[in-house]
């Protein structure tokens, strides 16, 4: 029996890959690059930063809520602390995950708001950063330790709000148009 060995035609395929290599090279660079997105117009944005911030600040009602409600247990009903702890640091860590979540959804919509509201949306998301990591902190301190502290930032984040408001011409006083779910 005589066997036969084959030969692999590495050459034939060397040139097969470099050719495919060439072809997908220059189809790349012959696409054209995707469209600027449009930039929303202020009704548009209006309504876009209201459906990232109205979730924030239902998380935001209902941690005063519970800290409220920890400040009367505290004074009044010390039995029932566990729960009512357990319920804050539940609503401080919702918090956390809203305001990082609306973070991210601004800065994926930031460059189409409109250009007087760019920046300001720049330091929203700042400062919900910075509350989401604050909230997620506060979650794992004892109840008292919660209802004394302090939140930091309050200040740039009022300033924040003031200026993408008014860089979507939201009136001062006006109140978003937040949808029920």
């Amino acid at each position: 029996m005589v066997k036969v060995r084959r030969k692999r035609n590495v050459a034939g395929f060397g040139a097969a890959l470099c050719a495919t290599a060439i072809v997908l090279t220059l189809s790349a660079c012959s696409q054209e690059p995707e469209p600027e997105p449009e930039p929303l117009t202020l009704s548009q944005a209006g309504e876009a930063y209201a459906r990232v911030i109205c979730p924030v600040n239902e998380a935001w009602d209902e941690v005063d809520g519970q800290v409220d409600d920890m400040r009367s247990a505290l004074v009044l009903q010390p039995a029932d602390l566990a729960l009512r702890e357990e319920l804050l640091s539940s609503s401080l860590e919702d918090l956390a995950k809203t305001s990082k979540r609306a973070a991210d959804k601004l800065a994926d919509q930031r460059d189409v708001m409109p250009e007087a509201a760019r920046e300001p949306v720049q330091k929203m998301i700042k400062t919900l950063r910075d509350d989401a990591e604050q909230a997620r902190d506060v979650s794992e301190l004892p109840a008292a330790k919660i209802v004394e502290h302090e939140w930091q930032g309050v200040e740039a984040s009022t300033e924040a709000t003031n200026e993408v408001r008014q860089g979507l011409g939201i009136e001062a006083g006006q109140s978003l148009a937040c949808a029920e779910e």
